[in-house]
């Protein structure tokens, strides 16, 4: 429930449930996170991390090696300068036992990074975030190729059979996944989609730990409110009312959506896709090279980025053949050619008409432009 309140804007409802848990059970560490995140939300600061402190520096036998892990992501994610020199030495000396568990390697070097930026080691909090880049999507080409080759047996068939819920839309508003990957030209169509009223865009908004957790099947069975009620959650859209929804387009980006297409599908019962395609995986790492240069925070390995940009190709390419009537691929180089032309394609996809927006010049469209990391967000 505190979850729910803090994801409703409901900052001070939800310190209070956090309390009222840890009332009953002073010893629920992941309470104590999102007490701690919640303390951070209503910007009272030294309340927040002293709660994260609590539980980075418990002894407890039984403290869950994740709830650990969050309180000190959350602590180096803070701004340079929050934290005083104390703390910062205090969270070295436990970094070591934090990450010495995790499992994907990634989130680990995110950490670090942030750990050397809160020292003043910046050059070398650059090098380590490249690093944790590289690792990340070195880890997301394994995923992509393995989810790949287990839908790959269903989706060969001639006839492929509809994926779970597949079925006329029954939510007030209509889901439209702009897909490709990172430097793809997403965002550019999304804003130029966002000229129409309609359109509500959430760039790259998405809980996929609500997602994953459940099974498309068990999702296509459930009322269809209380699918609504996930949908919104799922699309971080808890705040935004029945009204203000009624009738949209929600409009998402995130390259990742890719893996969990079929239980937004059983959520929505439809929605639609525009693969964004900036050429194939040979050309994209050529832009990947050149648009992020050594020096640069997103400077990957060619051969690690060219695997991933072909394992996520594959996949896109599977998406069109198992929904071919709810999914279009648009090329990026013909939407900066012609973009009320793609535009069109993509209403004749929604089926309304939609007012265009703003377009970037294609110039400005091909230029760097700073990517913010969650994880490492000071460093940029």
């Amino acid at each position: 429930m505190a979850r729910s309140l803090k994801r409703q804007g409901r900052i001070d409802a939800a310190i209070a449930a956090h309390r009222r848990v840890l009332s009953l059970r002073p010893d629920h560490f992941n309470a104590r996170v999102g007490l701690a995140n919640a303390l951070k939300e209503a910007g009272e600061m030294d309340k927040a991390i002293n709660t994260y402190a609590g539980v980075v520096f418990s002894e407890a036998p039984d403290l869950p090696a994740e709830a650990r892990f969050d309180a000190v992501r959350n602590l180096l994610a803070l701004p340079i300068g929050t934290l005083d020199r104390g703390m910062i030495d205090r969270l070295a000396t436990r970094m070591k036992d934090v990450v010495r568990d995790q499992p994907v390697p990634s989130r680990a070097q995110f950490m670090r990074a942030n750990l050397l930026a809160h020292q003043g080691k910046i050059a070398e909090a650059a090098r380590v975030f490249k690093e944790a880049n590289a690792a990340k999507h070195s880890e997301i080409s394994a995923e992509v190729t393995a989810e790949s080759h287990s839908w790959q047996g269903t989706w060969d068939t001639p006839n492929p059979p509809p994926l779970a819920g597949r079925r006329p839309g029954d939510m007030p508003f209509e889901v439209l996944l702009l897909l490709g990957p990172t430097r793809s030209g997403k965002s550019s169509v999304e804003q130029a989609l966002a000229g129409d009223p309609s359109v509500l865009p959430r760039y790259e908004a998405i809980n996929f730990g609500l997602l994953r957790a459940h099974g498309p099947e068990d999702l296509a069975r459930l009322p269809t409110e209380e699918r609504g009620g996930l949908l919104r959650q799922a699309l971080y859209l808890s705040r935004v009312t029945q009204d203000q929804l009624a009738g949209r387009i929600v409009v998402c980006t995130n390259p990742n959506l890719v893996h969990v297409v079929p239980a937004l599908l059983a959520l929505v019962g439809r929605l639609n896709i525009v693969w964004i395609d900036r050429g194939g995986p040979g050309h994209m790492a050529d832009i990947f090279a050149s648009d992020y240069v050594d020096g640069n925070f997103y400077a990957y390995d060619i051969d690690n980025i060219t695997s991933y940009l072909s394992a996520y190709a594959k996949r896109m390419s599977e998406l069109m053949k198992a929904l071919p009537d709810q999914a279009i691929r648009v090329a990026f180089a013909d939407f900066l050619n012609d973009p009320a032309a793609q535009i069109g394609r993509i209403a004749a996809l929604v089926g309304r008409p939609l007012v265009q927006g703003g377009v970037p010049d294609a110039a400005a469209a091909r230029r760097h432009c700073a990517y913010t990391e969650d994880l490492a967000r000071h460093l940029l």
